[in-house]
C-alpha cells in the first residue's frame, strides 16, 4: 500500500486507498464455498458461456488476435511482475497459437509461436505477418515455412520507454490501412524511418504505415495510459485509457473519442508538449478504477440488431465485460453502459475481448499474476493461469464458413464483390475490401454503383474507405460523391478520407458543407479543410463556428487555423459578434505567436459576458507576463467582486500563479489579505494560491499579510497561514512560531503546529515541547493531532537520554498510527544505551511487532553498534512468524465478511477510532491524501481488502507510491503531491505536506515500505474491521449518500 494518514483510520484507510484497488468478487453472503472459474461468470438472459481453453493450452494470456484462417494468436506473460528494465534484459514472455481443428468452437491445439519476448501487449494479422507491440519495440514476425512457427522477426519501429504494462500497446488496423498505437506517459526517443527525431514525455496516438514509414503523433494528454482502440463505420477513433483525472468521486479512468490534434486530461506539465486549441476535451464515457483493457466494436448480427455497433470494454478489476451502445452527442458520442459479462470470482481479471467470426465474443481471463499498476490486487496468485471463455446467443444460428473461406474472391467480378460488402459475415466484409483495394481502378466503377445502392450505412462507409484505400485520382473523384449522402456517417467518413489525401480539389465541396446540420459533419469539415492548407477555406471554418459551443468542434476549427497559419480573417475575427468564434481566433493567433495577437485584444475580452470566453482569456493571459496591468485590473475586480463558480475561480487561479512574480499582482494580494472587508473566503483561496506559487521566495508585503494573519483572531485563518508557513519551510517566521509553541494561550494542536513548522530549523526542542508533544500521543487525542505530534518528534534534533525517554515511555504504548514516525527519531543514531533500549522496549511488546517490517527495520537501526543490531535477530525471527499467522487470519476472516453490517461500518470510517475519513473520500466527504474510495465496491473483494490491510506493503497504489527524499538536514517519507523542474511537494500527513526546492534534494528513492503500517487490524475488533468492510463493498459510486447514522 502506499498512502500517508495521520491517524488509525488513515492509516487504515490509506491501505483501503490502496485497497481501493482491490475490490469486488469474492463471495459473501453465501455459506456455500466461492463459485470459480467458468461457475462464477453470469452473462444476459439468452446468452451462454463455455470455456474454451485452459491451462493445457495457455498460461498467463493477455491480448488476442485471429489470422485469416482462424488460428488464434495470444500474448502470453510470463506471469512475473518485474520493472521494465527488468523485462527488457530478460524478456519471457511469448505468442502462442492456438487451433479449433474440429470446428466446434473449442480449441484443441496450441504451440508458442514466439518467445522471449518482454511484454507483448497487442497483436495484429495482417497480409501473412504478425505485428506486435512489445515495448520498447512495435515488431513484425513471419513464418516463412508454415510451421506455425515464426522464423523472422523484424523490428519496425523503436525506442518507446518501457514501465510494466503502461507502454506501448497495439497495432490496430485503421480503416484508413494505417496502423495504429498506443503509449502511456513514460516517454520515447524515436527517429522515424525519414530521419526525423520524435521525443516526449506525454501519452500519445499513433499512427504509420505498416512498414513503419510516416510515423505521427495523432493526439494526447497528461493521462497515464490509452489502451486499446476501435473505429465507428465513419472512422471516427474510440479507445480506452486509465487516469483522466486522478482518483476523484469514484472516477479514474475513461472511454475517449479521440481526433486529430486533441488534448485530453489529466492536466499535467507534459500538456506543455501540445498545440493548444483551448480546454483539454471531454471523455466519452467515465468509469471508476476499472483499469480498462480490452475493447472491440461490435460488428455481427449475431447478438441481434440491437447489439450491433455496439462496444464492449474488458474491465480488469472489477471482473467484467461491459457493454456500451453509443450514440451521437454534439460533434462526439455519448454512451448508454451495462454490465454483459460478470464474474463473482476475485481472481478472474478479464484483460481482453474480442469478436469471431461467427459473432460470438471471446473473453480473455489473464488470471492472477498481475498487481502491478492499474490492478488493484494486493498478492500476486501465480498459480491461477487465467483462461479463455466464449460466449454466444442463444438464438444465434449456427454460421457456415464464418470467414467465406470458400468463395474464391480472385474469381469474382468487382460489382459481385461489391455485392458481397452487404453479407452479414464480418470477417468476409473485411476479406473482399482488401480485395477491393487490390484491384485498384479496375474496381472504382464497381465502388461508385456501390455508394448508390447499398442500404446499409455501414456497408456505404467501407465503400469509402475502400476508394480511399485505392487513392487514385480517379479514386478520390468519385469520393466526393458520398459527400450528397443521405447518412452523417457516410459524410463523414468521405470528408476524413478527403482531408487525409490532401484532395484540393475538392475545397469549394467541402466549404459547402461547413454550416451542416450535424456538428458531426462541421468538425470534420473543418479537419478536411485544415489538411487542404489553403487560406480560403478560413471564413468556412470560422462560420462553421457560429451559434455553436461544442468542445469537438471548436478544437477541430482552431486546429485548423492553427494548421493554416492565421490571416487578416482570423485576426478580424477577434470583433465577431460570436463568442466562440472569437475564443477561436484568439487562441490561434496566441498559439502562432509571432506577436499576432495583442494582449490589449487578449484582456478585454476577461470581462466578457461569454464564460467560456472569459475562461480562454485568462488562459491566454497567463501564458504573457506582458498583459500583467490588464490582468491586474481584472483580478481586482473579480478577487474583490461576488463569489464566482468553480470554473472561474480555477482561471482565476491559474492567473494568479502565472503573475505571481508581477509586482502589481504582488500588491494586490497583500492588499486584500490585510483589508479586513475581504471575506474569509476569499482570504483562504489567496493562502491556497501563496501556498502553490512557484515563487522561490516570497515578496515582504505578503510576509508582512500573513504575520498579521498568523496573529490575527480568526481561527480558519490562522490555521491557513500556520500550514502555508509550514508547507513553504518559510524561516521568516521562525520568531512568531517559536512564541506560539510556548504560548499557554494558544490550543495544543496550534502549539504542535507550530513545532511541526519550526522543527526542521529549531537546534532543540525544550523540555515543556517535548512533554507536550508526548501527550498528544494518547489514544484519545485526535488521531489527525497524534500523528503530527509523533511526525515532529521523530524529525526534532534528540539528544541520547530523550532517545531513552522515547524508547522507554513511548514505544511500548505506541499504535500502528504512531509507531513508524516515532521511531524515525532514532535514524542516524549511534547511541548503543539508547538502541538498547529500543530493542529492549520492541521485544517486550508483542502487539509493535506486527507493525514493523524486518526491512524497515535494518535500515532504521544500521548505523548502530553491532550488538544494538545483533539484539534484534529474535525480534525478526518473530515477525516472520508473524507475517505466516498473517495469511492465516485472512483465510479465517474471509468466510466472516457476510457478517459485517454497512451502517455500523460507516459509523467505523468515521468515527475518530478509525478515521479512515481524515485521508480517505467517499463522495464528497473525507480527506485526499489516499486514494477516492466512492466506487471501491464495484472493483474490489473482501478478500483484498483483508490483504490490503493487512499486507500493505505487499504492492502500492500508483501515485501513491512511498518515497523517501532525503536532503542536507533529514530524511522524509510521503507520498509526491507535486514534482517540477523546480520543486518537490511531498505529502506527509492527512494535513500536511513539505514544499522542498530541487536542489536541496540529495536523493528521492521508492520506499519499500507502505505509509500505512502493518498490523492496523490490531487497533480494530473482529467485528468493527468486518463491518467497515461491508460499507467500504456498499460503495459503488452512488450509494456514499447513506444517511448519518
Amino acid at each position: 500500500m502506499t498512502f500517508r494518514f495521520s491517524s488509525p483510520a488513515p492509516a487504515l484507510l490509506a491501505n483501503f486507498g490502496a485497497l481501493c484497488l482491490c475490490f469486488w468478487g469474492s463471495a459473501w453472503g453465501q455459506d456455500s464455498p466461492p463459485k470459480t472459474g467458468l461457475e462464477a461468470i453470469t452473462v444476459p438472459e439468452g446468452f451462454v458461456v463455455e470455456k474454451v481453453a485452459g491451462n493445457d493450452l495457455t498460461e498467463y494470456p493477455m491480448v488476442v488476435t485471429f489470422d485469416d484462417h482462424g488460428r488464434l494468436y495470444i500474448a502470453e506473460s510470463s506471469g512475473l511482475n518485474v520493472s521494465g528494465l527488468e523485462m527488457s534484459a530478460n524478456p519471457k514472455c511469448r505468442i502462442r497459437v492456438l487451433e479449433d481443428s474440429d470446428g466446434d468452437g473449442v480449441f484443441d491445439k496450441s504451440q508458442v509461436f514466439a518467445d522471449k519476448l518482454t511484454l507483448p501487449m497487442g497483436l495484429l494479422w495482417r497480409e501473412g505477418s504478425l505485428y506486435v507491440a512489445s515495448p520498447p519495440d512495435f515488431l513484425r514476425f513471419d513464418d516463412t515455412d508454415g510451421d506455425g512457427v515464426a522464423d523472422r522477426e523484424h523490428v519496425v519501429l523503436t525506442r518507446w520507454n518501457v514501465l510494466n504494462t503502461a507502454s506501448l500497446h497495439g497495432p490496430y488496423f485503421g480503416p484508413d490501412g494505417w496502423m495504429y498505437l498506443t503509449h502511456g506517459r513514460h516517454g520515447y526517443k524515436i527517429t522515424t524511418k525519414e530521419g526525423e527525431l520524435l521525443q516526449g514525455q506525454a501519452a500519445r496516438i499513433w499512427r504509420c504505415r505498416p512498414d513503419g514509414s510516416g510515423l505521427e503523433r495523432v493526439c494526447g494528454g497528461g493521462f497515464d495510459n490509452p489502451v486499446e482502440l476501435d473505429w465507428t463505420s465513419a472512422g471516427e477513433m474510440l479507445g480506452t485509457m486509465t487516469y483522466f483525472t486522478d482518483p476523484r468521486n469514484g472516477q479514474r479512468d475513461a472511454l475517449n473519442h479521440w481526433i486529430e490534434g486533441g488534448v485530453y486530461p489529466k492536466p499535467h506539465e507534459v500538456i506543455q508538449e501540445f498545440t493548444r486549441t483551448g480546454e483539454l476535451l471531454p471523455s466519452v464515457t467515465h468509469f471508476a478504477r476499472v483499469a480498462p483493457c480490452g475493447f472491440i466494436r461490435y460488428r455481427s448480427d449475431s447478438f441481434g440488431p440491437e447489439y450491433k455497433g455496439n462496444l464492449f470494454s474488458a474491465h480488469f478489476n472489477p471482473h467484467r465485460i461491459q457493454r456500451h451502445v453509443l450514440y451521437r452527442e454534439g460533434g462526439s458520442f455519448r454512451t448508454r453502459d451495462s454490465d454483459f459479462l460478470t464474474s463473482s470470482d476475485p481472481d478472474f481479471h478479464p484483460s481482453d475481448v474480442e469478436q469471431d467470426a461467427d459473432g460470438s465474443l471471446l473473453v480473455v481471463d489473464t488470471g492472477a499474476w498481475y498487481v502491478h499498476a492499474c490492478p488493484l490486487s494486493r498478492i500476486s496468485k501465480p498459480e491461477l493461469k487465467g483462461a479463455i471463455y466464449r460466449v454466444r446467443h442463444t438464438d444465434a444460428p449456427r454460421v457456415e464458413d464464418p470467414r467465406g473461406l470458400r468463395i474464391d474472391l480472385a474469381k469474382q467480378t468487382p460489382k459481385q464483390l461489391v455485392g458481397l460488402m452487404e453479407d452479414p459475415r464480418p470477417a468476409l466484409q473485411c476479406r473482399v475490401q482488401e480485395e477491393l483495394v487490390a484491384r485498384g481502378e479496375s474496381a472504382i466503377s464497381a465502388l461508385v454503383a456501390g455508394l448508390q445502392i447499398a442500404k446499409a450505412t455501414d456497408t456505404r462507409c467501407r465503400v469509402v474507405w475502400a476508394l480511399h484505400r485505392i487513392g487514385t485520382p480517379k479514386a478520390r473523384k468519385a469520393l466526393r460523391q458520398a459527400l450528397g449522402d443521405s447518412s452523417p456517417d457516410v459524410v463523414v467518413a468521405a470528408l476524413m478520407s478527403l482531408g487525409l489525401s490532401r484532395d484540393v480539389s475538392a475545397l469549394k465541396e467541402i466549404q459547402a458543407l461547413s454550416g451542416h446540420g450535424s456538428l458531426a459533419v462541421r468538425r470534420q469539415v473543418v479537419e478536411a479543410l485544415g489538411r487542404l492548407g489553403k487560406k480560403q477555406a478560413i471564413p468556412s471554418i470560422l462560420k462553421s463556428l457560429e451559434g455553436v459551443h461544442d468542445p469537438f468542434l471548436e478544437h477541430a476549427a482552431t486546429y485548423a487555423l492553427i494548421r493554416l497559419g492565421g490571416s487578416p480573417a482570423v485576426a478580424s475575427a477577434l470583433a465577431h459578434s460570436d463568442p466562440t468564434v472569437r475564443k477561436a481566433a484568439m487562441i490561434t493567433l496566441d498559439q502562432l505567436g509571432g506577436g499576432q495577437l495583442s494582449m490589449e485584444s487578449a484582456t478585454s475580452m476577461l470581462g466578457d459576458p461569454d464564460a467560456n470566453l472569459r475562461k480562454a482569456s485568462m488562459w491566454v493571459c497567463s501564458r504573457h507576463p506582458d498583459s500583467g496591468d490588464g490582468v491586474a485590473a481584472f483580478l481586482r475586480e473579480r478577487l474583490s467582486g461576488e463569489a464566482w463558480s468553480e470554473t472561474e475561480g480555477g482561471s482565476v487561479r491559474e492567473a494568479l500563479l502565472a503573475f505571481a512574480a508581477d509586482p502589481g499582482i504582488q500588491a494586490l494580494v497583500a492588499e486584500l489579505l490585510a483589508d479586513a472587508s475581504t471575506s474569509v473566503e476569499r482570504k483562504s483561496f489567496l493562502l491556497g494560491t501563496i501556498q502553490d506559487s512557484k515563487l522561490p521566495s516570497l515578496p515582504p508585503t505578503w510576509i508582512e499579510a500573513l504575520r498579521a494573519l498568523l496573529a490575527g483572531t480568526n481561527a480558519e485563518l490562522r490555521w491557513e497561514t500556520l500550514a502555508l508557513i509550514r508547507a513553504r519551510g518559510l524561516a521568516d517566521f521562525d520568531a512568531d512560531l517559536a512564541a506560539l509553541s510556548v504560548s499557554p494561550n494558544e490550543s495544543d494542536a496550534l502549539r504542535v503546529a507550530a513545532y511541526g513548522a519550526l522543527i526542521k530549523r529549531a537546534s532543540e526542542v525544550g523540555e515543556a515541547g517535548i512533554d507536550l508533544l508526548i501527550r498528544q500521543l494518547d489514544p484519545s487525542v485526535d488521531p489527525t493531532l497524534r500523528l503530527d505530534a509523533a511526525q515532529t518528534l521523530g524529525r526534532a534534533r534528540m539528544t541520547p537520554a530523550r532517545l531513552k525517554r522515547l524508547a522507554e515511555e513511548v514505544v511500548p504504548k505506541a499504535d500502528g498510527v504512531i509507531l513508524p514516525s516515532i521511531l524515525e527519531a532514532f535514524r542516524k543514531g549511534s547511541d548503543e544505551q539508547a538502541g538498547q533500549s529500543l530493542v529492549a522496549a520492541l521485544l517486550a511488546s508483542s502487539e509493535n511487532q506486527s507493525l514493523l517490517t524486518e526491512g524497515s527495520l535494518r535500515d532504521l537501526l544500521s548505523t548502530y553498534p553491532e550488538s544494538v543490531r545483533a539484539a534484534l535477530e529474535p525480534l525478526y525471527a518473530r515477525m516472520r512468524e508473524l507475517e505466516a499467522e498473517t495469511a492465516r487470519r485472512i483465510q479465517e476472516l474471509e468466510p466472516l465478511l457476510a457478517k459485517g453490517d454497512v451502517t455500523r461500518g460507516r459509523q467505523v470510517f468515521f468515527n475518530q477510532k478509525a478515521a479512515c475519513f481524515t485521508c480517505h473520500a467517499i463522495g464528497n466527504e473525507g480527506g485526499d491524501l489516499g486514494p477516492d474510495l466512492t466506487s471501491i465496491g464495484a472493483i474490489r473483494s473482501g478478500r483484498d481488502l483483508l490483504e490490503a490491510v493487512l499486507f500493505p506493503n505487499a504492492s502500492f497504489v500508483p501515485d501513491y507510491e512511498p518515497f523517501q527524499v532525503e536532503t542536507d538536514e533529514e530524511l522524509l517519507t510521503g507520498v509526491i503531491g507535486l514534482q517540477t523542474a523546480e520543486v518537490l511537494v511531498l505529502k506527509t500527513g492527512a494535513d500536511s505536506q513539505v514544499r522542498i526546492p530541487r536542489d536541496q534534494v540529495i536523493r528521492m528513492t521508492p520506499s519499500t515500505v507502505s505509509v500505512m503500517p502493518s498490523g492496523l487490524d490490531g487497533g480494530l475488533t473482529q467485528e468493527e474491521l468486518l463491518d467497515l468492510m461491508a460499507f467500504l463493498r456498499a460503495q459503488n459510486g452512488n450509494q456514499w449518500l447513506l444517511p448519518n447514522p
